[in-house]
């Protein structure tokens, strides 16, 4: 646990030192909530080889991520149940995993409503030869650095 929130505190720092907009950091969603079948060797079990709920197990993990973290300024955590508005469905897992596709609208719903960008200017005509990327590292959008394989991103909002 202490190295989950450790890891989790320093990629918060990272992301706080090169961008500085919102961070929403999204919690862990529940996964397998209902038994395939009767066999307890499919069952994920507790230290005494019991199943045990994966939703209660989803809930303390969560809480204790939001509860361990520290947050640097400008951050969110965000539970499952604040983008599903409350408990997830079991229909909404397709396969006791991945989210079926009313899940995943409603999930897109969210992640639109977090992103609060202004439009200050118009998408510029595509270049001939010239990627996304390097058109966003030309107006200064994004960075990469040496140490980070990923694009950064460094503002919130487009260079006027």
């Amino acid at each position: 646990g202490v190295d989950l929130l450790s890891n989790l505190n320093q990629a918060l720092l990272f992301f706080r030192q090169h961008f500085k907009g919102k961070i929403v950091c999204l919690g862990p969603f529940p996964r397998h909530l209902m038994f395939c079948c009767l066999e307890k060797s499919h069952a994920i079990l507790d230290p005494n080889g019991m199943p045990f709920s994966m939703l209660d197990y989803t809930k303390v993990v969560s809480n204790f991520i939001k509860n361990g973290v520290n947050l640097p300024e400008n951050t969110e955590y965000v539970d499952y149940r604040a983008v599903f508005g409350g408990e997830l469905p079991c229909n909404f897992l397709l396969d006791g995993v991945h989210l079926s596709d009313d899940a995943q609208k409603t999930f897109v719903k969210f992640v639109v409503s977090c992103l609060k960008k202004k439009a200050t200017q118009a998408v510029p005509a595509r270049h001939a030869g010239a990627s996304i990327r390097d058109m966003l590292m030309a107006k200064k959008v994004i960075t990469v650095t040496p140490d980070f394989n990923a694009a950064v991103a460094v503002k919130d909002e487009p260079n006027p």
